[in-house]
């Protein structure tokens, strides 16, 4: 009888092992995924807030007032400089950047 329990005692301690192990390599995996997961999506804010910068920039509030305004006048003033230096990847390259009118205008 007492081998049937030591049998036991010792099967169960390795069923034991074996799901602290499972455990262990879960946790790890799901954390790398969730900062991948986290980290993409700061990229993501943070391309919608240089895309709203650039949309304040190319259509700027006064465009929407009753008065009569040239387009020219509306991008008279330079760019920023950090939306001109980071928009060629979102939007084209700067000197494009000038040249649109409408968000997806092509050239």
């Amino acid at each position: 009888m007492q081998k049937i329990l030591a049998a036991c005692l010792i099967g169960t301690c390795i069923y034991l092992a074996e799901k602290a192990l499972i455990q262990l390599i879960s946790i790890n995996y799901h954390r790398k995924q969730f900062n991948a997961r986290i980290r993409d999506s700061k990229h993501n804010i943070w391309m919608l807030g240089l895309l709203y910068d650039a949309s304040r920039y190319l259509f700027p509030m006064s465009v929407l007032s009753t008065k009569p305004r040239s387009e020219t006048s509306t991008l008279s003033t330079p760019a920023p400089r950090h939306l001109l230096t980071l928009l060629p990847f979102t939007l084209g390259t700067a000197k494009n950047l000038r040249k649109r009118t409408t968000p997806l205008q092509t050239s």
